[in-house]
């Protein structure tokens, strides 16, 4: 009997190791749950800030767009005002030689009234100069005291 007498001897040695293993079982079990719940946490988190940094990307590109479309306009403003410069010095000629014409046609009536429309059409296309180049101007504002 000396197998049995060495088995009851080592009960009270199982009983506490199956204690110490159901306690460390518990135990683990605890920390598990807690990572399980901090982990759910973090990816709370993390989906959150995904969300943000996919936001912030999005304004940015817009932002980008933007600033990309307000170059071309002020390209664009450039352009219109160096095209109105260049057309109205070609528009002060003809002015100039309408004026003549119109002199010289006062006593042709039918040819005075075709010169009189072509120098409408001078003084609209330059009206049309002068407030293209009003518009590409750019505006400081000034301070100056008013009556109310």
């Amino acid at each position: 009997m000396p197998a049995s007498a060495a088995a009851v001897a080592t009960a009270p040695e199982l009983a506490h190791a199956f204690a110490t293993f159901t306690a460390a079982t518990a135990r683990l079990e605890h920390e598990y749950v807690a990572l399980r719940a901090r982990v759910a946490v973090l990816g709370g988190e993390l989906e959150e800030k995904n969300r943000l940094l996919a936001a912030s990307v999005a304004r940015e590109r817009e932002l980008e767009a933007q600033a990309l479309r307000q170059s071309r306009l002020a390209a664009m403003g450039e352009m219109a005002a160096m095209l109105a410069h260049e057309v109205r010095n070609p528009l002060g000629v003809m002015e100039l030689f309408t004026g003549l014409l119109l002199q010289d046609l006062r006593a042709q009536p039918d040819a005075l009234r075709l010169a009189r429309e072509v120098a409408r059409g001078i003084t609209d296309l330059n009206h049309l100069v002068t407030n293209l180049l009003e518009f590409t101007r750019t505006q400081v504002p000034r301070r100056a005291p008013v009556d109310v």
